[in-house]
């Protein structure tokens, strides 16, 4: 299974590497959540270009490749490579986390998980990355500079929970910063064909 994870500033450098190399930094294990620290609302408020998911037109239908949900300066885009995928290919999914604020950003994780992704059929989950993986139970923490981004990668190889192949049929997919009170991405309707 692929996962890699880069680190991207507007400035120009780029580090790319397996999750593995990333050495974690302690935070404080104070009691505030990630929205509270953030200063961001319980939901999140949509601008004029939104919805009231936060998503841009178009966003969440089939064929789309791309979902970006911004939540007061915390970019959040989820990207697959096409918008259909045969019957047992497996789909590639990227989140990334970028700070578009003239701040630095500190996010605040309850594990030593960063992030999910989610596979859901007609509102049921049917894959989750994260699904039987065990973390280190410490509070770890990830800062972000003004223009600086994290992207995360992997696969999913088109079965449930259970190890067993899915149907074709439309999924949707969204990423997760699993933060102390987790981001979540829009949804990307992701078509499996059988031919």
């Amino acid at each position: 299974m692929l996962l890699r994870l880069s680190l991207r500033k507007a400035s120009g450098w780029r580090w790319t590497g397996p999750l593995l190399v990333l050495l974690l930094s302690v935070g404080p294990l104070s009691g505030c959540g990630m929205g509270s620290f953030l200063g961001l609302p319980p939901s999140p408020s949509a601008d004029a270009d939104t919805d009231p998911e936060g998503l841009r037109p178009g966003q969440g239908r089939e064929g789309v490749t791309q979902v970006v949900k911004d939540l007061q300066g915390i970019k959040l885009v989820l990207r697959t490579e096409k918008g259909s995928y045969l019957l047992g290919e497996p789909v590639p999914l990227k989140l990334e986390v970028a700070n578009t604020r003239e701040e630095a950003v500190e996010f605040t994780f309850p594990s030593g998980q960063r992030f999910d992704f989610l596979i859901e059929r007609a509102g049921k989950e049917v894959w989750r990355w994260s699904f039987g993986k065990q973390f280190i139970q410490v509070f770890t923490s990830l800062t972000l500079e003004p223009g600086q981004s994290v992207t995360y990668e992997v696969e999913w190889p088109q079965v449930d929970n259970a190890g067993r192949a899915v149907p074709p049929g439309s999924y949707a997919a969204t990423g997760l910063l699993t933060t102390t009170e987790p981001l979540e991405s829009g949804t990307l309707t992701i078509r499996i064909k059988s031919e």
